[in-house]
């Protein structure tokens, strides 16, 4: 059994402190009242997205601005226009502007913590990396690293130089990739959490309602329904999977190398057969 939630379509009106107009530079959304509609916190949503998208500084200045002409001094901030907008959207928009806060946050404290500062050619590089997506190479990144690291209209020592601001290059990427990892693993242990506790709100909620032998709640802005969950019926077993008779089992096969090594070395005919040693590949070292 599930409960599944969705937003309605009902409209909450909330009394600001003064009458409401956006800023002339915005598109204009104004009521003739003195009560902020849906439309008026619809668009003021629509700019804190967008202004989002722009860094934290755009967000931090619409926000002052907002604030400006829409409350008072004495407004209390649980009621500003802000406020009232960002309880106003729904969960998924609130969560893109965190995760868009955030990595602004975090590009903005890698800047500050770069190994080494690069030359002024290299920083082109750096932002031509960051602009591809994906773990592609492309034949654009490549034409760029073979005439960065060319030796042709420059001297030996020059070249060294070239060389030595692109091993800065990559010491600052290879720290980067050290703390994205980092910032990663934190996001994906907060990422289970939440989606843990979300389950099991959902599950009081649903022990709740049939408690009282409700399956369907229409609230404010909620409507609540409990129904059967789709797909094939699952399955129960009644012993350990290892004593599953065969036809019931799921077998996968995989080379044994460490028992193939051990046969080559020892001269193993039929493991000559079947395998044999490679050629160990070269890597560089930056240190």
């Amino acid at each position: 059994m599930a409960i599944a939630m969705g937003a309605n379509n009902n409209g909450e009106n909330i009394m600001p402190r003064k009458k409401t107009q956006l800023p002339a530079s915005q598109e204009s959304v104004t009521s003739t009242e003195s009560t902020p509609n849906t439309s008026l916190l619809d668009a003021i949503c629509t700019q804190l997205l967008a202004a989002s998208e722009q860094g934290i500084e755009a967000l931090t200045a619409l926000k002052a601005q907002l604030t400006a002409q829409h409350d008072t001094p004495d407004t209390p901030e649980s009621d500003s226009i802000v406020q009232q907008a960002w309880q106003h959207m729904n969960p998924e928009q609130r969560a893109l502007i965190s995760s868009r806060c955030d990595a602004h946050r975090e590009k903005e404290r890698v800047r500050g913590k770069s190994l080494h500062q690069l030359t002024a050619e290299l920083e082109d590089f750096d932002e031509l990396i960051d602009s591809i997506e994906g773990e592609e190479i492309t034949p654009e990144l490549e034409a760029a690293v073979q005439q960065l690291l060319e030796q042709r209209d420059n001297t030996h020592d020059q070249w060294l130089i070239k060389v030595d601001n692109y091993c800065a290059a990559i010491t600052n990427r290879h720290a980067l990739s050290k703390q994205r990892k980092a910032e990663a693993e934190r996001l994906s242990k907060l990422a289970a959490s939440d989606s843990t506790r979300v389950d099991w709100m959902k599950q009081q909620l649903k022990k709740c309602l049939e408690s009282q032998g409700v399956k369907n709640l229409s609230l404010q802005r909620f409507h609540l329904t409990i129904s059967k969950n789709g797909g094939v019926l699952p399955i129960k077993h009644a012993c350990e999977v290892a004593q599953l008779p065969p036809q019931f089992q799921r077998i996968e096969v995989s080379a044994d190398n460490s028992a193939i090594r051990k046969a080559l070395e020892s001269g193993d005919i039929e493991a000559q057969e079947i395998a044999q040693f490679g050629e160990r590949e070269t890597h560089l070292r930056v240190r």
